[in-house]
């Protein structure tokens, strides 16, 4: 090799090394099913059929396809006494899925078993990724403090896991409590990890049988855990006010490209033209912890106006932290878009009036917020209006959902006054 040519050699090398390492990523392509319009707690036995139909295990010897329902009546007919104390004949509970999930899988050999840790997100997030990349098979993971069971079939890590020490760039799950946004769900670390600050709870309360009062838990593969090698994520300074919706819009698109979003399902979609809508602030009363977040929807122009997307990025309010992002297989109609607070005001007092029969004039109502937290609504892209309401001297929080329907409670005096304090 002559002189001038070893020296192009030696300099490409030395640019190779010095650019950032490339990501890497695992997705086992599943089909997604919802729960049944008429019952939505039937999350598991909808995780269980995505899990059951990838590709290696239909082509075990002898599959047979089950329907959802041939799912709940095994799911229900194995569940825990302990858990079903709890969630009476509605939540899934662990033993069930697993004894579903290997009853059904008919490879041989092949078995789940239940992996929870009482302390650490790191270890269970390092056994989902090690099924995922050994097994070409999703786990099977609670979400919501344990009511609602998603599929994930998808992870992307800063480098090829089987080298060293990684770090989690998001987990794709499939959440079948919503037929709109739970399609192609893809949830950072940081989401998954901070059950404060994001949508995602792995927190799972368990019955007294059980030897921990939290857990964190997954269906998974029968392999042993091995050394952990999982690298927490550089997260963003928090600041002590929220960012504005221009920085939220800025991050959202930031994270795209920097995520490789538009190289994953669903996001394809994300070329030139792709625009944002306004962002959207959801606030949360989470004990402690400033948890607000924006989402950031995603259009085109034409699509925006018409109140379509193609997608919605979730965006930390305090530090610009990506936290997840969802792209469902075509545009969807999204009623937030383009609504002012005192548009939800007046049809909130449209409906106290339709609903309740009370004339305009009596309905003192303040100008609404929207708020989430788990059990609000199936997902933190769906938040609801809420309103503080005082009709014939009596105090109300309502909150309207996206199909316009009122909850209501009544705030207790010492909730008022603590309020007004404040």
């Amino acid at each position: 090799m002559n002189r001038k040519l070893y020296i192009i050699v030696i300099s490409l090398a030395l640019i190779l090394a010095s650019l950032p390492a490339f990501p890497w990523n695992k997705i086992v392509t599943i089909p997604y099913y919802s729960t049944p319009p008429t019952d939505p707690n039937w999350t598991g036995p909808a995780a269980a059929k995505m899990i059951l139909e990838s590709p290696l295990v239909v082509a075990g010897p002898g599959y047979v396809a089950k329907t959802q329902p041939e799912l709940w009546a095994y799911i229900n007919a194995h569940s825990d006494p302990a858990w079903t104390a709890i969630y009476p004949g509605v939540h899934t509970d662990p033993i069930a899925i697993k004894e579903c999930l290997k009853e059904y899988d008919t490879r041989p050999g092949f078995t789940y078993v239940i992996f929870d840790s009482s302390l650490y997100t790191a270890e269970i997030s390092q056994k989902i990724v090690y099924t995922l990349d050994h097994y070409n098979v999703p786990p099977a993971v609670p979400i919501d403090g344990g009511l609602n069971w998603v599929a994930v079939f998808g992870v992307q890590t800063d480098v090829d896991p089987s080298s060293g020490p990684y770090m989690i760039d998001y987990f794709i799950i499939n959440d079948p409590r919503d037929p709109i946004l739970g399609n192609n769900r893809y949830i950072t670390y940081t989401g998954w990890e901070n059950s404060g600050a994001a949508s995602v709870f792995l927190h799972i309360p368990t019955p007294s049988a059980f030897p921990d009062n939290m857990k964190k838990m997954a269906v998974c593969d029968p392999a042993p855990l091995e050394r952990l090698r999982l690298k927490a994520p550089e997260l963003l300074k928090r600041r002590a006010t929220i960012i504005s919706p221009t920085e939220a819009k800025n991050m959202a698109l930031k994270a795209l490209t920097k995520y490789r979003l538009i190289k994953n399902p669903g996001f394809e979609k994300a070329d030139e033209r792709i625009k944002t809508g306004n962002p959207i602030l959801v606030k949360r009363n989470t004990v402690g912890i400033k948890a607000d977040y924006y989402i950031v929807p995603l259009a085109e122009v034409r699509s925006i106006a018409n109140k379509m997307i193609f997608g919605a990025i979730i965006i930390d309010a305090y530090s610009g932290a990506f936290l997840e992002a969802s792209c469902p297989k075509r545009p969807i109609a999204y009623p937030y878009l383009n609504v002012s607070p005192a548009q939800a005001r007046m049809i909130l007092i449209k409906k106290i009036q339709e609903q309740e029969g009370i004339p305009e004039k009596e309905i003192q109502a303040e100008a609404p917020i929207l708020v989430w937290e788990p059990g609000m609504s199936v997902n933190p892209y769906f938040p609801l209006w809420e309103i503080k309401t005082t009709i014939k001297g009596v105090v109300m929080v309502r909150q309207l959902d996206v199909e316009n329907k009122i909850r209501q409670r009544i705030i207790p005096r010492r909730e008022i006054i603590r309020r007004v304090r404040k």
